[in-house]
């Protein structure tokens, strides 16, 4: 995203994450990004503007110790976290860890800041370098939540593997803004693909089965032995038929039941000419502070329902679409058919 000459990304498997339904309001702006439990992700920041800034971050409102501090026209610099002088720390999606155990948390310090990642930037002007002193309090990862938290289904971040990167001072900085009024603040609010696609944020993916695959199944029902022989699937538009098959009466028509033609295309035609169904656009789901445990934790177990049915659906399909057609055995009938000179046999009498 970027706001007021400065844009901040974050970077997963060395890709941008997309980011959907960007809000400008005034100072802040906030968008949504899809999140994967497992997968280490990094802060970068550009600063094309002519002036120093600083970017406080947290995430999950667990604050980083040090701000970090940008001179005028720096630009492709990752945002670290670190709490001591020789090493910094990835920074991990992961899955929240639900529990019955009394013992464990109930109450999260700052619920409402969960899933979020929150850079506040302010104009400065760097000084002088000071030696490096440890902070006095560090963020750490999250335990088991107890279930009354419901946050079941959620993610949280997690600070991850451990690089040696040894520093010697820190920079002190004069505030030209007000750490209570920041030049501009970042809101990365990250969910669970499936939740966003719950909450309207994002279209859900309906996995299609190769056409090639369709067309090789096609061919090989057409072959297989004991298969009735399939309609011809050239286009209707582009046949002929043969001279002298259209009487008198003209070419003939199937009837119709309903008011509905009766004409049956092919297979191949029935696959060949299939059209997404059009994208609905909808407004993504507002909630309020209030409703957000609630909320979070129906969406999170909607989204793993649909998700289970999508792949079901697409496993059935797929099991239809390569299915073969049965080969039966024909077996020599032990009764054999007499020979008639073309008498008809009545067999109504008694």
């Amino acid at each position: 995203m970027k706001h007021r000459d400065c844009q901040i990304f974050i970077k997963c498997d060395g890709k941008v994450l997309d980011e959907h339904d960007v809000q400008v309001e005034d100072t802040v702006i906030s968008c949504y990004i899809a999140s994967e439990a497992g997968k280490e992700f990094t802060l970068w920041i550009n600063n094309p503007s002519s002036t120093d800034i600083s970017a406080d971050i947290s995430v999950d409102g667990r604050p980083f110790p040090y701000p970090s501090f940008l001179s005028a026209h720096q630009e492709d610099t990752a945002l670290t976290y670190r709490d001591n002088a020789s090493e910094i720390r990835a920074l991990m999606f992961s899955d929240i860890s639900v529990t019955d155990d009394e013992s464990a948390a109930s109450i999260l310090p700052d619920a409402s800041h969960l899933g979020l990642v929150q850079v506040h930037i302010c104009r400065v002007q760097i000084g002088k370098d000071v030696p490096y002193e440890p902070p006095a309090d560090v963020a750490k990862n999250f335990g088991p939540l107890h279930e009354k938290t419901k946050k079941g289904g959620m993610h949280c971040v997690s600070f991850g593997a451990v690089t040696e990167i040894p520093i010697t001072t820190n920079s002190m900085a004069v505030l030209i803004d007000k750490v209570s009024s920041p030049y501009v603040t970042f809101n990365f609010r990250y969910r669970p693909q499936a939740i966003l696609q719950a909450q309207g944020i994002l279209q859900p993916v309906v996995a299609e089965p190769p056409l090639a695959n369709l067309a090789s199944d096609i061919s090989v029902q057409r072959d297989a032995p004991g298969c009735a022989p399939l309609e011809d699937s050239t286009p209707r538009s582009t046949r002929r038929r043969p001279a002298g098959t259209i009487g008198a009466e003209g070419p003939r028509k199937r009837p119709r039941h309903g008011g509905a033609s009766s004409s049956v295309s092919s297979p191949l035609e029935t696959t060949t000419t299939r059209h997404a169904s059009p994208v609905v656009e909808s407004k993504p789901l507002v909630l309020k502070d209030e409703d957000v445990d609630d909320e979070d934790e129906l969406n999170a177990l909607r989204a793993q329902m649909r998700a289970m049915q999508g792949r079901m659906n697409v496993l059935e399909g797929r099991r239809s679409h390569t299915g073969r057609t049965p080969v039966v055995k024909r077996e020599t009938s032990p009764v054999k058919a007499a020979k008639f000179d073309g008498d008809v046999i009545d067999l109504t009498g008694d």
